[in-house]
Order: structure tokens, then C-alpha cells, then sequence
């Protein structure tokens, strides 16, 4: 298997044959396999392609001569390819083998207190708006003015 390059902002109009003759010519390379990348609704190129040479040598002699050069009018990216993320939105999903699932991170908040003036704390015992300074999620709602209910 040779090394696969990343070959960006390709004009649409290239085929495969102009991009093996434009990598070829030149420094004694040798193309392997071209792919280039289609929209998959419309069928039509997305300006940018793969293309595999057959060993490293050559792989690095086409990123040091062809990287920021003129393709078909355009200046072309050509970079080592890596390898496709796993478990993106889209994509194949004919199945093989699952990305390992990754534990979230749970983030922890500080307390966070707020102070106004006359502020009486836990007020569940005295009928000021239900039985806790909790409202229907568990979030604690403090002296904020939820349901308050009677003043006294």
C-alpha cells in the first residue's frame, strides 16, 4: 500500500486523467490510485481529491513540488491524507467496527449564592412558595423570586 495525499482546492472541471499526468510529470512519481471526492446528492466533484503514490519518497516529493502550485488556474493543497474520524455525523454506516464510546465529562459548578439584603434563607417552613427552595428540576432556586407565594 503506497502513502495517500490530500489534494485540496482542485478545479472542477479536473478528471482523473489530468490529475495523474499533472502528479506523474515530473520527479519520477508513479500514481497508484486516484479518487476524487463527489457531492453525493448532485454526482458533481467537491474540489478535492486523494491521490495515492505508490511509495513515501515519492509522496514526500509531491508535497515539496506541488503544494502551492497552479492547477488549472487554481493553487492546490497537497498534504499527507489522515485517516478518516470515526464516529461522525453521516458517512458509511454499513457498520464494522465502533469508535470506543468516551465517558463525558460531567462539569461541576460551584455553589453560587446570591445576597439580597434581607434575604432569610431556607424559607420552606415559613408557606413562601411550596415546600423547597427547589423548583421542578432540582435546581435550587434560592431568593430569586420563583413563587414566593404570600408576603408577610
Amino acid at each position: 500500500m503506497g502513502t495517500r495525499l490530500y489534494i485540496g482546492n482542485l478545479p472542477y472541471s479536473a478528471d482523473e486523467a489530468q490529475i495523474r499526468e499533472y502528479f506523474e510529470s515530473g520527479g519520477g512519481r508513479k500514481v497508484s490510485q486516484i479518487k476524487i471526492i463527489t457531492d453525493r446528492e448532485t454526482g458533481r466533484p467537491r474540489g478535492f481529491a486523494f491521490v495515492e503514490l505508490v511509495d513515501a519518497k515519492m509522496a514526500e516529493s509531491a508535497i515539496a513540488d506541488l503544494h502551492g502550485s497552479q492547477f488549472g488556474g487554481r493553487t492546490i493543497v497537497v498534504n499527507q491524507a489522515h485517516q478518516p474520524r470515526q464516529g461522525g455525523s453521516g458517512g458509511d454506516r454499513s457498520g464494522g467496527e465502533r469508535a470506543p464510546e468516551r465517558t463525558p465529562e460531567v462539569a461541576v459548578r460551584p455553589e453560587r449564592t446570591v445576597s439580597r439584603g434581607n434575604d432569610r434563607g431556607d424559607r420552606s417552613d415559613r408557606g413562601y412558595g411550596g415546600s423547597t427552595d427547589h423548583d421542578s428540576f432540582g435546581n435550587d432556586r434560592g431568593d430569586r423570586g420563583y413563587g414566593r407565594g404570600r408576603r408577610g
